[in-house]
């Protein structure tokens, strides 16, 4: 493959991790949304990439 062949699989990967990422977020919202009935319950999480956690999250 050429290096228009190597562009289009590193674009096609960044693509399917978005989705990836976009589904994970979404799944841990929706978890998170019945938490505030349980009082007792904290999430934690950590990065070292803070300007790209989804405002949601926040």
């Amino acid at each position: 493959m050429g290096e228009d062949g190597d562009s289009r699989k590193v674009i096609l990967k960044g693509m399917r991790y978005r989705e990836v990422e976009r589904r994970i977020v979404s799944q841990l919202l929706t978890l998170m949304d019945g938490l505030k009935s349980h009082a007792h319950v904290i999430v934690m999480g950590a990065t070292n990439c803070p300007n790209l956690i989804d405002p949601a999250l926040r």
